[in-house]
């Protein structure tokens, strides 16, 4: 249906239906597989990709799109069909919902019979953000010229996986990892970090993060992702164990089911109770970086506090 609504606009072009793609050196990562991507085409000289989402998508599969296409300068569309504002969202359209920052793109009974009618491929746009507004039908140039711009945790995440995937972070020829975590302090609006105890166990935190949302190790020489996750409260990470909880919840939800994790979270919090600190919240440096470096986490999951 979408391609048919497509190739009726003459805005549109270069059109593309499910064929499949064998997996390159660039999609590996995303897609061992290879992919189907639903639609392809080009508009007002963009590249664009329709991911018509008819069934559940794990934010992995949702993260994975989303890298795919940015890398290769596609802009994505994620379109569900007869959307119902009305009831339970589930997580994975919370999650998608994010991931357009705060859109949700749909098609219905009344929107492909305009589409039929005059010849203009148009989607119905639902906002979700602060500045909330009405549903309202929009052209695809429309809503492909609103898709979300990449933004700048995306383009960090992406420079530092490249920088630090499969070695040690802290070695003579890579970037200064203190650099790259000053980049993000500065994005966090924090003073920056020299190199000491408390910013290399900031900087852990934050290579432990970005390794659990990628779902494989980066800037360690370790192999596994719970050889990082489960030293986390090394070098005093301790307050962050709600943190990094919520974290592996998040992303690799069975790492929670080893035992050295659930050791390691023992260990931290009676290092807390022993010593009477109080575990790092959202106005902590590490929960300000994890703000600005995964934007998607707090729109999908506005229930967490850490």
């Amino acid at each position: 249906m979408l391609a048919r609504l497509a190739e009726a606009d003459p805005n549109v072009g270069s059109i593309t239906l499910g064929a499949y793609e064998r997996p390159t050196e660039d999609m590996r990562t995303e897609f061992p597989f290879g992919r189907f991507p639903d639609i392809q085409f080009q508009c007002d000289t963009k590249k664009v990709v329709l991911e018509a989402q008819l069934a559940t998508i794990t934010l992995h599969g949702i993260n994975g799109r989303r890298a795919f296409y940015d890398r290769m300068g596609t802009t994505l569309l994620w379109v569900m069909r007869n959307f119902d504002p009305t009831g339970p969202m589930r997580a994975s359209v919370r999650d998608i919902v994010a991931d357009q920052g705060g859109l949700l793109f749909s098609v219905d009974s009344e929107v492909v019979a305009e589409c039929e009618a005059d010849g203009c491929f148009r989607l119905r746009v639902w906002a979700y953000h602060a500045d909330r507004e009405e549903p309202w039908e929009s052209s695809i140039a429309e809503a492909v010229a609103r898709a979300r711009p990449r933004r700048w945790a995306d383009d960090f995440k992406e420079r530092w996986i490249k920088a630090y995937r499969g070695g040690y972070y802290d070695m003579p020829g890579l970037q200064d990892p203190y650099d790259m975590l000053n980049e993000a302090a500065e994005q966090a609006g924090l003073p920056p970090f020299n190199r000491s105890s408390t910013s290399g166990c900031i900087l852990s935190l934050v290579r432990l993060l970005i390794s659990l949302e990628a779902g494989f190790v980066t800037g360690s020489s370790h192999r596994n992702l719970i050889s990082i996750a489960n030293n986390f409260n090394f070098h005093g990470g301790h307050p962050a164990a709600t943190l990094v909880e919520m974290a592996i919840k998040r992303w690799q939800p069975d790492l929670l089911l080893r035992e050295s994790m659930q050791k390691a979270f023992e260990r931290a919090r009676a290092k807390l109770k022993e010593d009477g600190e109080k575990e790092w919240g959202r106005k902590s440096a590490i929960g300000r970086l994890r703000e600005v470096l995964f934007p998607d986490w707090i729109l999908s999951a506005p229930e967490s506090t850490a």
